[in-house]
C-alpha cells in the first residue's frame, strides 16, 4: 500500500471522539483484549480522551481493515474476542462505577461473540435507573427491543385514547340539557391530551427531533384547534335546536367579534351588541338580516314564558329553523366582509381572552 492509517475506531470511540473535539468531559469504555486491545487503549490515551476499558484474559480485540483501491473501498472485519457471561458481568461492574459522573451513556456498536441483545439492555437498564440519558445506535436484536417499548406505549395511548373518547359521547349523552358541562369539559381535555400524544409517540418510533417538532406543531396549533372545536360544538347545538341553542348561538357570535378585536361591553344590551356589530363590520344586506333574525329568537329564548318559544327539550320547531338560518347567515356575513387574518386564525383571541362569568347573565337580564 502506498499509505497506511492505524488508529483506534469503532462507533463508539468516534462518538467520545466527536464530543471530546466539542469539549465536553467524556469517558470511553467497553472490552478490550490483547495486544491490538492494548493499542485501542494506547490511541484513545493519547488523544486525551479518559480511557476505562476492562481487559479480557484471553483473546484479541478484532482489526478491522479498509482498503481503497481504484476508487472503491474494500473491508476485512474480524469478529473479535468472545466475551463470556463472566468477563461481562466484570465489565458491567466497571461501567456501574462511571455511571455516577455521567449524565449521557452512548451505547454503539454490535456486541461481541458470546453476548446478544440482552447485554445492551442490561446497559441501557443500569443507566436509566441511575437516572442516566441513554442513546443506542446498534442493528440487530437490542435495537428491535429498544423500540419495542415504543410501540407498546403508542398501542397503550391508542386504546386509552379511544376509552377516553367512548368516556366523552357517554357524558355528553348523560349530561342534562343546562347542565354545567364541567364534567364535559374535563372529558375532552382528556381526550384531546390523548389523541394529542399520538403522533408524538407515532414520531418518536423514527427519531425523538422529530418527536419534539411534532409536539411544537400541535402546540402552536392548540388555540385554533381548541375555536374550532367550540365553534363545532355550538354550530351543532345550534342546528339540533337544544335548549340552550340560543346560548350557544350568542356565545359564538360574541367569540367571533372577540377574534376580530371587538369586545362587547357587560353593560351592552343584546340589540345595541347587534348594532356594534352591524357598524363595525358593515355587515351585508344578507348579515344584517340574519343578525336581527338572530336577536329576535335569542329574546324570545331567554325572555318566553313556558310554551311561548320553547319545547319540551329544546326550541319549537319555528324557532329551531329561524335561529339556524339566521346563525349561518350572520356568520357567512362575517366571513365576507371582515374575515380573520391568519394571526386571528393561528391565534384567536377567545381563546385566551374568556370573558367574565357574568358577561354574558348582564346581556341576558338587559333590553
Amino acid at each position: 500500500p502506498s499509505q497506511v492509517l492505524a488508529m483506534a475506531g469503532g462507533k463508539g470511540i468516534n462518538v467520545a471522539r466527536v464530543l471530546h473535539a466539542l469539549g465536553e468531559p467524556v469517558t470511553a469504555t467497553g472490552i478490550v483484549a490483547g495486544h491490538t486491545g492494548a493499542y485501542i487503549e494506547s490511541c484513545v490515551l493519547a488523544e486525551g480522551i479518559p480511557a476505562a476499558f476492562h481487559r479480557l484474559a484471553e483473546g484479541e480485540s478484532r482489526l478491522c481493515l479498509a482498503m481503497v483501491h481504484g476508487g472503491r473501498q474494500t473491508e476485512l472485519n474480524e469478529l473479535g474476542a468472545p466475551v463470556s457471561a463472566a468477563e461481562f458481568a466484570k465489565f458491567m461492574t466497571r461501567f456501574n462505577g462511571l455511571l455516577p459522573q455521567a449524565s449521557w451513556v452512548a451505547l454503539s456498536g454490535r456486541m461481541p461473540p458470546g453476548l446478544d441483545g440482552e447485554a445492551y439492555l442490561a446497559m441501557m437498564a443500569a443507566a436509566r435507573s441511575a437516572g442516566k440519558h441513554v442513546s443506542l445506535d446498534t442493528s440487530g436484536p437490542a435495537a428491535a427491543a429498544d423500540s419495542g417499548w415504543r410501540w407498546w406505549t403508542l398501542v397503550a395511548l391508542l386504546v386509552i385514547a379511544a376509552a377516553a373518547t367512548a368516556g366523552l359521547l357517554l357524558v355528553r349523552r348523560r349530561t342534562p340539557p343546562r347542565g354545567d358541562g364541567r364534567a364535559e369539559r374535563w372529558w375532552m381535555l382528556a381526550t384531546a391530551l390523548c389523541w394529542g400524544l399520538v403522533p408524538f409517540f407515532a414520531a418518536g418510533l423514527l427519531s425523538w427531533w422529530l418527536a419534539v417538532l411534532v409536539l411544537l406543531l400541535e402546540l402552536a396549533a392548540a388555540p385554533a384547534a381548541l375555536r374550532e372545536v367550540r365553534r363545532r360544538q355550538r354550530a351543532h347545538a345550534v342546528a339540533a335546536g337544544d335548549p340552550d341553542a340560543a346560548d350557544a348561538a350568542w356565545d359564538e357570535l360574541l367569540d367571533e367579534c372577540r377574534d376580530r378585536g371587538l369586545v362587547i361591553e357587560e353593560t351592552d344590551t343584546v340589540r345595541n351588541a347587534a348594532s356594534r356589530l352591524i357598524r363595525e363590520y358593515g355587515l351585508d344586506e344578507q348579515g344584517q338580516r340574519g343578525i336581527y333574525g338572530l336577536v329576535s329568537v335569542i329574546e324570545r329564548s331567554w325572555y318566553a314564558g313556558p310554551g311561548d318559544g320553547l319545547a319540551e327539550n329544546g326550541l319549537s320547531e319555528r324557532n329551531g329553523s329561524e335561529l339556524t338560518e339566521a346563525f349561518e347567515d350572520v356568520r357567512r356575513s362575517l366571513r365576507r366582509n371582515a374575515p380573520l387574518a391568519l394571526r386571528a386564525r393561528l391565534m384567536p383571541r377567545s381563546v385566551f381572552q374568556r370573558p367574565s362569568s357574568n358577561r354574558r347573565r348582564s346581556l341576558s337580564s338587559m333590553r
